[in-house]
């Protein structure tokens, strides 16, 4: 088995709020395409710079555990993409087998 995690920002970059709700759409859609998930207890903080602007992000971890990198990779890009648009996101942080993407 190996572990993906997702970093979900509880709010865009206007910073309009994520309320539970839209939350819970993702959450049972990534369930689905991925045959479950754990959210992860409290949230990340951190600040990234882009474009000669600082910002601020408030994450979850959204933690999956897949039979395979390889044998998902289609799922879990497909979630990625999903949960960009959702969330209004240009990129998301990913980390499995001890690596970090920006997708």
């Amino acid at each position: 088995m190996v572990t993906v995690q997702f970093y979900l920002p509880t709010f865009d970059n206007e910073r309009v709020v994520f309320d539970h709700k839209h939350d819970r759409e993702f959450f049972e859609i990534a369930a689905v395409v991925l045959g479950g998930i754990t959210v992860l207890p409290g949230l990340t903080q951190g600040r990234w710079h882009f474009e000669g602007k600082l910002y601020y992000d408030e994450c979850r971890i959204l933690s999956v555990s897949v039979d395979g990198i390889l044998a998902k990779s289609t799922d879990i890009l497909a979630i990625v993409e999903f949960a960009k648009s959702h969330y209004r996101q240009e990129k998301l942080f990913v980390q499995y087998l001890g690596q970090s993407e920006i997708l």
